[in-house]
Protein backbone atom coordinates (compact mmCIF):
# COMPACT_ATOMS: atom_id res chain seq x y z
CA UNK A 1 0.00 0.00 0.00
CA UNK A 2 1.07 3.48 -1.19
CA UNK A 3 1.47 5.88 2.14
CA UNK A 4 1.07 9.55 0.69
CA UNK A 5 1.45 12.14 3.16
CA UNK A 6 1.30 16.43 3.29
CA UNK A 7 3.81 18.47 4.40
CA UNK A 8 2.59 20.76 7.57
CA UNK A 9 3.82 23.88 6.17
CA UNK A 10 4.82 23.74 2.66
CA UNK A 11 6.96 25.71 0.18
CA UNK A 12 6.06 26.86 -3.00
CA UNK A 13 3.17 26.03 -5.29
CA UNK A 14 2.34 23.45 -2.07
CA UNK A 15 2.16 26.55 -0.02
CA UNK A 16 -0.42 28.08 -1.97
CA UNK A 17 -2.56 25.22 -2.70
CA UNK A 18 -2.19 25.27 1.80
CA UNK A 19 -3.49 28.39 1.21
CA UNK A 20 -5.97 27.78 -1.30
CA UNK A 21 -7.72 25.02 0.66
CA UNK A 22 -8.33 27.29 3.62
CA UNK A 23 -10.34 29.74 1.27
CA UNK A 24 -11.92 26.68 -0.50
CA UNK A 25 -13.52 25.65 3.22
CA UNK A 26 -13.89 29.00 3.81
CA UNK A 27 -16.53 28.60 0.97
CA UNK A 28 -15.12 30.81 -2.25
CA UNK A 29 -15.22 29.16 -5.83
CA UNK A 30 -11.66 29.24 -6.57
CA UNK A 31 -9.15 29.76 -9.73
CA UNK A 32 -5.93 28.62 -9.71
CA UNK A 33 -2.83 29.56 -10.65
CA UNK A 34 -4.11 31.83 -13.82
CA UNK A 35 -1.18 32.58 -16.62
CA UNK A 36 -1.22 35.19 -19.30
CA UNK A 37 1.57 35.01 -21.96
CA UNK A 38 2.57 38.48 -23.14
CA UNK A 39 5.57 38.05 -25.39
CA UNK A 40 8.50 36.07 -23.93
CA UNK A 41 7.01 37.07 -20.38
CA UNK A 42 4.57 34.70 -18.55
CA UNK A 43 2.54 36.01 -15.82
CA UNK A 44 0.46 34.72 -13.01
CA UNK A 45 -2.13 35.27 -10.74
CA UNK A 46 -1.95 32.43 -7.81
CA UNK A 47 -5.38 32.37 -6.99
CA UNK A 48 -8.84 34.32 -7.59
CA UNK A 49 -11.61 33.87 -5.02
CA UNK A 50 -15.15 34.31 -6.06
CA UNK A 51 -17.79 34.72 -3.15
CA UNK A 52 -21.43 34.04 -4.48
CA UNK A 53 -23.47 34.95 -1.23
CA UNK A 54 -24.41 38.46 -1.86
CA UNK A 55 -26.26 40.13 -5.13
CA UNK A 56 -23.31 40.22 -6.99
CA UNK A 57 -19.62 37.98 -6.81
CA UNK A 58 -17.38 39.68 -4.36
CA UNK A 59 -13.71 39.17 -6.16
CA UNK A 60 -10.47 38.51 -4.17
CA UNK A 61 -7.40 38.06 -6.04
CA UNK A 62 -4.94 36.77 -3.75
CA UNK A 63 -0.71 36.36 -3.90
CA UNK A 64 0.64 33.60 -1.36
CA UNK A 65 4.93 33.39 -1.05
CA UNK A 66 6.50 31.29 0.94
CA UNK A 67 10.09 32.64 0.72
CA UNK A 68 11.45 35.68 0.43
CA UNK A 69 9.47 38.88 -0.96
CA UNK A 70 9.97 42.46 -1.65
CA UNK A 71 7.54 45.30 -2.03
CA UNK A 72 7.58 45.02 -6.07
CA UNK A 73 5.86 41.85 -5.29
CA UNK A 74 3.27 43.65 -3.72
CA UNK A 75 2.75 46.14 -6.13
CA UNK A 76 2.24 43.22 -8.69
CA UNK A 77 -1.44 42.39 -7.04
CA UNK A 78 -2.02 46.01 -7.36
CA UNK A 79 -1.11 46.19 -10.65
CA UNK A 80 -3.55 42.33 -11.35
CA UNK A 81 -6.47 44.42 -9.59
CA UNK A 82 -6.31 47.18 -11.96
CA UNK A 83 -5.62 45.60 -14.77
CA UNK A 84 -8.55 43.06 -13.83
CA UNK A 85 -10.63 46.18 -12.68
CA UNK A 86 -10.82 44.57 -9.15
CA UNK A 87 -11.21 46.21 -6.04
CA UNK A 88 -9.81 43.61 -3.17
CA UNK A 89 -6.49 41.59 -3.26
CA UNK A 90 -4.73 39.74 0.11
CA UNK A 91 -0.81 38.82 0.24
CA UNK A 92 0.29 36.39 2.44
CA UNK A 93 4.08 35.60 3.11
CA UNK A 94 6.08 33.27 5.89
CA UNK A 95 8.61 36.14 5.43
CA UNK A 96 7.71 38.53 7.78
CA UNK A 97 9.31 42.38 7.52
CA UNK A 98 11.25 44.39 10.37
CA UNK A 99 9.67 47.70 9.22
CA UNK A 100 5.68 46.55 10.00
CA UNK A 101 4.58 49.96 10.18
CA UNK A 102 5.56 51.03 6.21
CA UNK A 103 4.42 47.14 5.20
CA UNK A 104 0.95 48.13 6.87
CA UNK A 105 0.66 51.37 5.51
CA UNK A 106 1.33 50.23 1.83
CA UNK A 107 -0.88 47.34 1.83
CA UNK A 108 -3.58 50.03 3.53
CA UNK A 109 -2.61 52.61 0.62
CA UNK A 110 -3.29 49.69 -2.13
CA UNK A 111 -6.02 48.05 -0.69
CA UNK A 112 -4.20 45.25 -0.17
CA UNK A 113 -4.51 43.21 3.37
CA UNK A 114 -0.78 41.73 3.88
CA UNK A 115 -0.91 38.71 6.21
CA UNK A 116 2.71 37.76 6.73
CA UNK A 117 4.61 35.41 9.28
CA UNK A 118 1.56 32.63 9.44
CA UNK A 119 2.56 29.43 10.71
CA UNK A 120 0.69 26.27 11.06
CA UNK A 121 -1.41 27.61 14.31
CA UNK A 122 -1.77 31.05 12.99
CA UNK A 123 -3.12 30.50 9.04
CA UNK A 124 -6.73 29.62 10.09
CA UNK A 125 -6.96 32.57 12.53
CA UNK A 126 -5.44 35.18 10.23
CA UNK A 127 -7.70 33.74 7.60
CA UNK A 128 -10.72 32.73 8.95
CA UNK A 129 -12.01 36.93 9.20
CA UNK A 130 -12.55 35.99 5.14
CA UNK A 131 -14.82 33.09 5.91
CA UNK A 132 -18.08 32.67 4.72
CA UNK A 133 -18.84 29.44 6.37
CA UNK A 134 -16.93 28.53 9.53
CA UNK A 135 -17.28 24.81 9.36
CA UNK A 136 -13.35 24.37 9.50
CA UNK A 137 -12.38 20.41 9.17
CA UNK A 138 -8.90 19.73 9.42
CA UNK A 139 -10.14 16.60 7.28
CA UNK A 140 -11.51 19.02 4.60
CA UNK A 141 -8.08 21.04 4.28
CA UNK A 142 -6.09 17.90 3.63
CA UNK A 143 -8.32 16.84 1.20
CA UNK A 144 -8.76 19.75 -0.64
CA UNK A 145 -4.99 19.61 -1.11
CA UNK A 146 -5.43 16.45 -2.49
CA UNK A 147 -7.43 17.62 -4.89
CA UNK A 148 -4.86 20.31 -6.21
CA UNK A 149 -1.56 17.77 -5.66
CA UNK A 150 -4.23 15.44 -8.25
CA UNK A 151 -4.47 18.25 -10.35
CA UNK A 152 -0.96 19.22 -10.65
CA UNK A 153 0.25 15.26 -11.07
CA UNK A 154 -2.37 15.73 -14.06
CA UNK A 155 -0.82 18.59 -15.57
CA UNK A 156 2.71 17.35 -14.76
CA UNK A 157 1.85 13.81 -16.66
CA UNK A 158 0.52 15.91 -19.53
CA UNK A 159 3.06 18.37 -20.04
CA UNK A 160 5.59 15.38 -19.84
CA UNK A 161 3.75 13.24 -22.60
CA UNK A 162 3.37 16.03 -24.69
CA UNK A 163 7.24 16.43 -24.62
CA UNK A 164 8.43 12.99 -25.32
CA UNK A 165 6.05 12.34 -27.99
CA UNK A 166 5.89 14.99 -30.40
CA UNK A 167 4.20 13.06 -32.98
CA UNK A 168 1.53 12.09 -31.38
CA UNK A 169 -2.03 14.73 -31.53
CA UNK A 170 -3.62 14.04 -28.16
CA UNK A 171 -1.15 15.68 -26.11
CA UNK A 172 -0.83 18.84 -28.36
CA UNK A 173 -4.64 18.98 -28.70
CA UNK A 174 -5.68 18.72 -24.64
CA UNK A 175 -2.56 20.82 -23.67
CA UNK A 176 -4.38 23.61 -25.76
CA UNK A 177 -7.67 22.74 -25.09
CA UNK A 178 -6.78 22.85 -21.32
CA UNK A 179 -4.61 26.48 -21.42
CA UNK A 180 -7.33 28.26 -23.95
CA UNK A 181 -10.31 27.10 -21.35
CA UNK A 182 -8.17 27.61 -17.66
CA UNK A 183 -5.85 30.82 -19.18
CA UNK A 184 -6.66 32.58 -22.40
CA UNK A 185 -10.24 32.56 -22.29
CA UNK A 186 -10.29 33.53 -18.54
CA UNK A 187 -9.63 37.77 -19.41
CA UNK A 188 -12.85 38.00 -21.30
CA UNK A 189 -14.42 40.17 -19.44
CA UNK A 190 -17.86 40.01 -20.56
CA UNK A 191 -19.60 36.93 -19.62
CA UNK A 192 -21.54 35.85 -22.73
CA UNK A 193 -18.91 36.94 -24.93
CA UNK A 194 -16.61 34.87 -22.42
CA UNK A 195 -18.97 31.73 -22.82
CA UNK A 196 -19.22 32.12 -26.77
CA UNK A 197 -15.50 31.88 -27.03
CA UNK A 198 -16.02 28.71 -24.38
CA UNK A 199 -18.71 26.80 -25.74
CA UNK A 200 -16.45 27.63 -29.02
CA UNK A 201 -13.42 26.13 -27.93
CA UNK A 202 -15.52 23.19 -26.55
CA UNK A 203 -16.70 22.40 -29.70
CA UNK A 204 -13.47 22.54 -31.23
CA UNK A 205 -12.48 19.32 -29.42
CA UNK A 206 -15.93 17.23 -29.74
CA UNK A 207 -15.30 13.80 -27.80
CA UNK A 208 -12.15 14.42 -26.96
CA UNK A 209 -11.58 11.48 -24.75
CA UNK A 210 -12.71 9.35 -27.44
CA UNK A 211 -10.48 10.65 -30.32
CA UNK A 212 -7.52 10.21 -27.19
CA UNK A 213 -8.12 6.59 -27.10
CA UNK A 214 -8.56 5.74 -30.86
CA UNK A 215 -4.89 7.41 -31.17
CA UNK A 216 -4.09 5.36 -28.32
CA UNK A 217 -5.06 2.10 -30.55
CA UNK A 218 -2.40 3.17 -33.47
CA UNK A 219 -5.60 4.93 -35.03
CA UNK A 220 -6.08 8.87 -36.04
CA UNK A 221 -6.77 11.28 -34.02
CA UNK A 222 -9.05 13.41 -36.16
CA UNK A 223 -10.99 10.68 -36.75
CA UNK A 224 -14.25 11.21 -36.81
CA UNK A 225 -15.19 9.06 -33.51
CA UNK A 226 -17.84 9.31 -30.48
CA UNK A 227 -17.39 6.73 -28.46
CA UNK A 228 -13.96 5.30 -26.19
CA UNK A 229 -13.06 2.77 -27.52
CA UNK A 230 -14.25 -0.74 -25.31
CA UNK A 231 -10.56 -1.70 -24.90
CA UNK A 232 -9.80 1.52 -23.68
CA UNK A 233 -12.64 1.88 -21.12
CA UNK A 234 -12.03 -1.36 -19.88
CA UNK A 235 -8.12 -0.35 -19.10
CA UNK A 236 -9.13 2.61 -17.44
CA UNK A 237 -12.72 2.08 -15.66
CA UNK A 238 -12.60 -1.77 -15.39
CA UNK A 239 -8.78 -2.79 -14.68
CA UNK A 240 -8.48 0.86 -13.33
CA UNK A 241 -5.12 1.72 -15.07
CA UNK A 242 -3.67 5.35 -15.15
CA UNK A 243 -4.33 5.91 -18.75
CA UNK A 244 -4.55 9.13 -20.81
CA UNK A 245 -8.15 9.11 -20.25
CA UNK A 246 -7.52 10.31 -16.84
CA UNK A 247 -6.15 13.69 -18.37
CA UNK A 248 -8.56 14.33 -20.99
CA UNK A 249 -11.76 13.59 -18.66
CA UNK A 250 -10.43 16.21 -16.11
CA UNK A 251 -9.87 18.73 -18.78
CA UNK A 252 -13.49 17.85 -20.29
CA UNK A 253 -14.90 18.11 -17.34
CA UNK A 254 -12.76 21.30 -16.22
CA UNK A 255 -14.19 23.03 -19.43
CA UNK A 256 -17.97 22.36 -18.44
CA UNK A 257 -17.64 23.49 -15.03
CA UNK A 258 -16.05 26.63 -16.47
CA UNK A 259 -18.91 27.24 -18.73
CA UNK A 260 -21.38 26.68 -15.64
CA UNK A 261 -19.49 29.49 -13.46
CA UNK A 262 -19.60 32.00 -16.37
CA UNK A 263 -23.21 31.21 -17.24
CA UNK A 264 -24.05 32.09 -13.75
CA UNK A 265 -22.25 34.91 -13.27
CA UNK A 266 -23.83 35.90 -16.86
CA UNK A 267 -27.28 35.36 -15.14
CA UNK A 268 -25.87 37.17 -12.02
CA UNK A 269 -24.50 40.18 -13.99
CA UNK A 270 -28.09 40.31 -16.34
CA UNK A 271 -30.18 40.02 -13.43
CA UNK A 272 -28.33 43.25 -11.80
CA UNK A 273 -28.56 45.09 -15.25
CA UNK A 274 -24.36 45.29 -15.19
CA UNK A 275 -24.55 45.45 -19.18
CA UNK A 276 -20.48 46.14 -18.79
CA UNK A 277 -19.93 42.45 -17.68
CA UNK A 278 -23.78 41.00 -19.43
CA UNK A 279 -24.24 42.65 -23.13
CA UNK A 280 -25.52 40.52 -24.99
CA UNK A 281 -26.23 41.66 -27.73
CA UNK A 282 -23.72 43.75 -30.34
CA UNK A 283 -24.31 45.99 -33.47
CA UNK A 284 -24.10 45.46 -37.18
CA UNK A 285 -24.49 48.84 -38.69
CA UNK A 286 -27.79 49.86 -36.99
CA UNK A 287 -28.79 46.14 -36.33
CA UNK A 288 -28.32 45.03 -33.01
CA UNK A 289 -27.10 41.16 -32.97
CA UNK A 290 -28.13 39.07 -29.70
CA UNK A 291 -25.00 36.92 -28.82
CA UNK A 292 -26.76 34.35 -27.73
CA UNK A 293 -27.87 33.27 -31.26
CA UNK A 294 -24.40 32.38 -31.74
CA UNK A 295 -24.54 29.36 -29.12
CA UNK A 296 -26.98 26.53 -29.37
CA UNK A 297 -30.64 26.60 -28.86
CA UNK A 298 -30.14 23.75 -26.36
CA UNK A 299 -27.84 25.78 -24.53
CA UNK A 300 -29.58 29.27 -24.54
CA UNK A 301 -32.84 27.42 -23.70
CA UNK A 302 -30.73 25.97 -20.67
CA UNK A 303 -29.84 29.09 -19.26
CA UNK A 304 -33.59 30.42 -18.95
CA UNK A 305 -34.16 26.75 -17.51
CA UNK A 306 -31.25 27.68 -15.00
CA UNK A 307 -32.25 31.10 -13.98
CA UNK A 308 -35.32 29.64 -12.11
CA UNK A 309 -33.55 27.83 -9.68
CA UNK A 310 -34.08 29.57 -6.41
CA UNK A 311 -29.76 28.70 -5.74
CA UNK A 312 -28.30 28.37 -8.79
CA UNK A 313 -25.90 31.24 -7.75
CA UNK A 314 -24.17 28.53 -5.64
CA UNK A 315 -23.76 26.04 -8.57
CA UNK A 316 -20.19 26.74 -9.11
CA UNK A 317 -19.31 26.53 -5.08
CA UNK A 318 -21.20 23.03 -5.29
CA UNK A 319 -19.96 21.81 -8.80
CA UNK A 320 -16.46 22.04 -7.57
CA UNK A 321 -17.05 20.35 -4.13
CA UNK A 322 -18.68 17.81 -6.06
CA UNK A 323 -16.64 17.14 -8.62
CA UNK A 324 -13.13 17.83 -7.13
CA UNK A 325 -13.85 16.68 -3.76
CA UNK A 326 -16.68 14.46 -3.92
CA UNK A 327 -15.38 12.53 -6.82
CA UNK A 328 -18.48 12.84 -9.15
CA UNK A 329 -20.63 10.26 -7.71
CA UNK A 330 -22.87 9.71 -4.71
CA UNK A 331 -22.66 6.49 -2.82
CA UNK A 332 -25.99 5.37 -3.05
CA UNK A 333 -26.34 3.35 0.67
CA UNK A 334 -25.20 6.77 2.46
CA UNK A 335 -27.46 9.11 0.11
CA UNK A 336 -28.74 10.71 2.78
CA UNK A 337 -25.14 11.60 4.16
CA UNK A 338 -23.94 12.35 1.05
CA UNK A 339 -26.36 15.05 0.28
CA UNK A 340 -26.48 16.59 3.57
CA UNK A 341 -22.25 16.52 3.45
CA UNK A 342 -22.71 18.58 0.56
CA UNK A 343 -25.41 21.42 1.80
CA UNK A 344 -22.64 21.68 4.70
CA UNK A 345 -20.19 22.47 2.53
CA UNK A 346 -21.97 24.36 -0.18
CA UNK A 347 -24.39 26.43 1.39
CA UNK A 348 -27.29 24.68 -0.72
CA UNK A 349 -30.50 23.67 1.54
CA UNK A 350 -30.54 19.26 1.43
CA UNK A 351 -33.68 19.32 -0.99
CA UNK A 352 -32.00 21.54 -3.18
CA UNK A 353 -29.30 19.13 -3.83
CA UNK A 354 -31.06 17.40 -6.54
CA UNK A 355 -31.87 20.30 -8.51
CA UNK A 356 -28.21 21.34 -8.04
CA UNK A 357 -27.16 17.99 -9.26
CA UNK A 358 -29.32 18.64 -12.57
CA UNK A 359 -27.37 21.76 -13.67
CA UNK A 360 -24.89 19.98 -16.36
CA UNK A 361 -28.57 18.21 -17.93
CA UNK A 362 -29.67 21.28 -18.25
CA UNK A 363 -27.03 22.88 -20.05
CA UNK A 364 -25.48 19.67 -21.72
CA UNK A 365 -28.24 18.08 -22.86
CA UNK A 366 -27.12 14.24 -22.90
CA UNK A 367 -28.18 12.06 -25.80
CA UNK A 368 -28.46 9.55 -23.83
CA UNK A 369 -29.92 10.49 -20.43
CA UNK A 370 -28.66 12.35 -18.06
CA UNK A 371 -24.78 12.75 -16.58
CA UNK A 372 -25.04 10.99 -13.53
CA UNK A 373 -25.31 7.09 -14.04
CA UNK A 374 -26.70 4.70 -11.70
CA UNK A 375 -24.76 1.54 -11.81
CA UNK A 376 -26.99 -0.52 -8.92
CA UNK A 377 -27.69 -2.64 -11.68
CA UNK A 378 -24.66 -3.78 -12.48
CA UNK A 379 -23.56 -4.56 -8.74
CA UNK A 380 -21.46 -0.73 -8.09
CA UNK A 381 -24.20 1.10 -5.44
CA UNK A 382 -23.64 4.69 -6.60
CA UNK A 383 -24.53 7.00 -9.03
CA UNK A 384 -21.78 8.63 -10.68
CA UNK A 385 -20.89 11.19 -13.59
CA UNK A 386 -20.21 9.48 -17.26
CA UNK A 387 -16.54 9.34 -18.58
CA UNK A 388 -15.42 11.33 -15.07
CA UNK A 389 -11.63 11.42 -14.16
CA UNK A 390 -10.30 8.15 -12.38
CA UNK A 391 -7.88 10.26 -9.73
CA UNK A 392 -10.45 12.30 -8.81
CA UNK A 393 -12.87 9.34 -8.42
CA UNK A 394 -10.45 7.96 -6.04
CA UNK A 395 -10.33 10.69 -3.74
CA UNK A 396 -14.01 10.66 -3.15
CA UNK A 397 -13.74 7.18 -2.46
CA UNK A 398 -10.80 7.77 0.18
CA UNK A 399 -13.39 11.29 1.31
CA UNK A 400 -15.88 8.35 2.17
CA UNK A 401 -13.74 6.17 3.56
CA UNK A 402 -12.65 8.64 6.43
CA UNK A 403 -15.79 9.83 7.17
CA UNK A 404 -18.92 7.40 7.09
CA UNK A 405 -16.35 4.43 8.48
CA UNK A 406 -15.52 3.75 12.17
CA UNK A 407 -11.66 3.84 12.42
CA UNK A 408 -11.55 5.09 8.45
CA UNK A 409 -11.81 1.49 7.93
CA UNK A 410 -12.83 -0.15 4.10
CA UNK A 411 -14.44 -3.06 5.68
CA UNK A 412 -16.45 -0.89 8.23
CA UNK A 413 -18.56 1.10 5.36
CA UNK A 414 -21.49 -0.21 5.20
CA UNK A 415 -22.23 -1.19 1.50
CA UNK A 416 -24.47 -2.91 -0.79
CA UNK A 417 -24.09 -3.87 -4.03
CA UNK A 418 -21.41 -7.27 -4.95
CA UNK A 419 -18.54 -5.06 -6.37
CA UNK A 420 -18.88 -1.24 -4.98
CA UNK A 421 -16.15 -1.87 -1.81
CA UNK A 422 -13.66 -3.32 -4.59
CA UNK A 423 -14.38 -0.50 -7.00
CA UNK A 424 -13.92 2.12 -4.44
CA UNK A 425 -10.64 0.52 -3.21
CA UNK A 426 -9.53 0.36 -7.02
CA UNK A 427 -9.96 3.71 -7.38
CA UNK A 428 -8.76 4.96 -4.05
CA UNK A 429 -5.34 3.05 -5.23
CA UNK A 430 -5.10 4.59 -8.54
CA UNK A 431 -5.43 8.40 -6.91
CA UNK A 432 -2.38 6.73 -4.38
CA UNK A 433 -0.62 5.64 -7.43
CA UNK A 434 -0.50 8.90 -9.13
CA UNK A 435 0.63 11.04 -6.12
CA UNK A 436 3.22 9.03 -5.73
CA UNK A 437 4.47 8.57 -9.06
CA UNK A 438 7.51 11.26 -10.29
CA UNK A 439 7.03 13.35 -13.34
Amino acid sequence: MVTITLPDLPEGREFEELISAYFQIGGYYIERNIIERRSEEILEIDLILTNYCGDIPEIYLVEAKSKSWGYADVFKVRGWMDYLKQQKGIFITKQEKTDRENVSNLGKKLSIDIISNPNVAQIRNLLKRYFIRNNYNSRDLAFWRFSYWIERQLEKKLKKEKKNHLDLKRYIALDKYYFDVKNKLFFTENTIEKIRELYKCYETYPHISAKCGNEVLGNNFNDDINNLPNEIFNETYYKCELTDISISTYIEYYARLTILKSAVDYLIYKEQGDMSKAKDYFKIGRQEVSTLDFLPSTFTEGLKELSKHKYYKLYPVFWQWFLWYFGGFILLDYEKQDFEFLAEKTGLCVDQIPLALEAFDILFPNENSGWLMDLSGYGINIKILKMFSTPFIGLGATVRRYYYSDNSSWENLKLSGKYTLRDLQKYSGLTGELLAREF
